[in-house]
C-alpha cells in the first residue's frame, strides 16, 4: 500500500460503525499511529513477544515479515589508543541512524605468516602487513611495533628504530560474544577461543555505546567487522516531498514521475540513490513503508487498534481479539 492507501485503510478500519466520525483525526495523527504500529509490530515479530511467541527466523513467516529490514555491512576497525582502552582492542562504529538489532557477526583477523621482512618498495597493494622493531610511514600514516596495516601503495619509509615489515594472512572468522560481567573471566581464560591457536581465533566482542569492541590476545590484528542487522523501519509521512534522499524508500501517487532515468506510475515504489536528489513529473512522492506488502494489513489493524484504545472506544475489546488473529 502507498501512504495514502494506508491512511484510507485505517480510516475505514476505525469508522466501521461511524462511531469515530466526531473524533476527526488529523493526517499527522494518522502518521503518528501508523508509525507507532510499525515499530510495535517489528519489535514483537523480532522478539517473539506476540500472541504466537514466534521470534525472527523461527519460521518462514517471520523471516518474510522482516526480510526488507535485514541489512549487511562491512566496517573497518581502528585500534584503541586511549589510556583507558582494553589491551589489543579494535573498534568498529555501528551504522549511526539505521542500526536496531544485531543478527549475525563475523570479523577478519590478520596474522603474521611472512618469514622475512618486505623491502620498502615491495608491498603488494591490498595485502596486510605487520610492523616489528620500529616505526614506519605508509600512505602518510605512522605504524609502530606490533601494528598491522593494509597496503594502499607499494612503498613505505622507515621512521624510527630498525623496523621490519612482514606479510600477513587475512582470515574471516566468527566472533566470541561476551558481556561486561563476564569479560574479565573470558579475557584471563587461557583456553578461551579468542586466544590465537593453530591459526585460528574468535575475537571477544563487547558493545559500548555506538561502538563494537573486538579484543585480540595480541597475536593477531582485527581488520574488518561484518555485521548483519535489523535496521530501524523508516517513518512514513503523508506530506509530499521534492528532495530525494539516498537510501530512503518512496511511493508514487496521482500521476507519473521520472527518477534517475526510470519512469514510475502511481503505486510504484523506488529507493533514493546518491547520484540524484530530484525527480520530474506531476506525480506525488511520499516517504513510504519499507516492510513487505503482506504485512501492511497487519500494520493497519494495529494502528486502528491503538487509536480505538486511545479514544476509549467500546469497539477496542472486540477489535483487539480480531487483531490478534493477524499475528
Amino acid at each position: 500500500m502507498t501512504v495514502l492507501e494506508l491512511h484510507r485503510a485505517v480510516r475505514y478500519e476505525i469508522d466501521k460503525t461511524d462511531s469515530l466520525d466526531s473524533v476527526g483525526f488529523l493526517p499527522e495523527e494518522y502518521d503518528y499511529w501508523l508509525n507507532s504500529a510499525i515499530i510495535n509490530k517489528v519489535k514483537s515479530k523480532f522478539s517473539g513477544s506476540g500472541v504466537k511467541r514466534e521470534a525472527f527466523e523461527q519460521n518462514q513467516k517471520r523471516i518474510d515479515d522482516l526480510r526488507t529490514l535485514v541489512k549487511e555491512t562491512s566496517i573497518s576497525t581502528t585500534k584503541g589508543s586511549e589510556s583507558y582502552d582494553i589491551s589489543n582492542v579494535y573498534k568498529a562504529s555501528l551504522p549511526s541512524t539505521s542500526y536496531w538489532f544485531t543478527l549475525a557477526e563475523e570479523a577478519d583477523i590478520v596474522y603474521k605468516t611472512g618469514t622475512s621482512s618486505v623491502g620498502t618498495s615491495n608491498l603488494t597493494v591490498g595485502s596486510y602487513y605487520k610492523v616489528e622493531d620500529g616505526t614506519i610511514t605508509h600512505d602518510s600514516t605512522n605504524y609502530s611495533d606490533g601494528e598491522y596495516f593494509k597496503a594502499s601503495t607499494t612503498n613505505y619509509t622507515e621512521s624510527s628504530g630498525s623496523p621490519k615489515v612482514y606479510l600477513c594472512t587475512k582470515k574471516r572468522v566468527s566472533i566470541n560474544e561476551t558481556t561486561s560481567d563476564q569479560f574479565k573471566f573470558d579475557f584471563e581464560n587461557p583456553y578461551n577461543e579468542y586466544n590465537f591457536y593453530n591459526y585460528e581465533a574468535k575475537p571477544l566482542r563487547l558493545f559500548r555505546d555506538n561502538q563494537v569492541y573486538l579484543i585480540s590476545d595480541g597475536n593477531y590484528g582485527i581488520a574488518n567487522y561484518y555485521l548483519t542487522y535489523l535496521k530501524k523501519p523508516q517513518e512514513i509521512s503523508i506530506d509530499t516531498i521534492t528532495t530525494i534522499n539516498s537510501g530512503t524508500l518512496y511511493d508514487v501517487s496521482e500521476n507519473n514521475i521520472t527518477y534517475d532515468g526510470t519512469s514510475y506510475t502511481p503505486g510504484d515504489t523506488f529507493e533514493g540513490v546518491d547520484s540524484e536528489t530530484s525527480f520530474t513529473g506531476s506525480g506525488e512522492v511520499r516517504k513510504t513503508i519499507d516492510l513487505p506488502e503482506h504485512t501492511h494489513d497487519e500494520i493497519v489493524k494495529e494502528a486502528a487498534n491503538m487509536m480505538l484504545e486511545n479514544t476509549e472506544n467500546p469497539r477496542y475489546q472486540s477489535h483487539s481479539i480480531e487483531n490478534m488473529k493477524s499475528e
